[in-house]
């Protein structure tokens, strides 16, 4: 019993190290980002109407365009071809937008989109294409707008901002 307490500590860290350096590759894969956070989902995986992600994002550079993409982490077993969410904005000048969204899941086939992990699926939506965004502190708000009270399987939410290529 004492080995087997050993060995799981140590594949306990060894992916833990491997998931960061996962993760800091694919932070280093694109210089252009400013921004890039992922928040995890409710507990059993659910992700509750009530359970609001909120981003944060500096922007320092007014004249720069930039793009807007939402990502999403799901599991096999979501059921539904896209997940709807709702997008709120609000600009350091106290302007507020809100946009509904509908993340493409499931392709034409039912096949799901993405990148797969075994029966996990990262998926990366362009919300927003070469926009300028006022310097200062925007806030995001998301959420879903399912009918229903929870969208499952899902993994974690996320929202990143880069910079578009002059």
């Amino acid at each position: 019993m004492f080995k087997t307490e050993i060995k799981s500590k140590n594949m306990k860290w060894n992916l833990g190290v491997i998931l960061i350096v996962f993760a800091a590759g694919i932070m280093g894969c694109n210089p252009n980002q400013i921004y890039n956070e992922h928040f995890e989902t409710g507990e059993g995986f659910q992700w509750f109407k009530k359970d609001k992600k909120v981003f944060n994002v500096n922007i320092a550079d007014a004249t720069q365009k930039y793009n807007v993409y939402l990502t999403f982490r799901y599991a096999t077993g979501f059921a539904k071809r896209e997940a709807p969410v709702t997008l709120s904005q609000k600009t350091p000048g106290g302007a507020t937008t809100t946009n509904d969204y509908a993340l493409k899941i499931r392709d034409d086939k039912g096949d799901y989109l993405g990148e797969p992990g075994g029966d996990i699926w990262d998926s990366e939506h362009q919300i927003l294409k070469g926009i300028s965004l006022e310097a200062g502190t925007h806030e995001f708000i998301l959420e879903h707008n399912n009918g229903e009270g929870t969208l499952f399987p899902v993994l974690d939410v996320g929202l990143i901002v880069e910079k578009v290529e002059k």
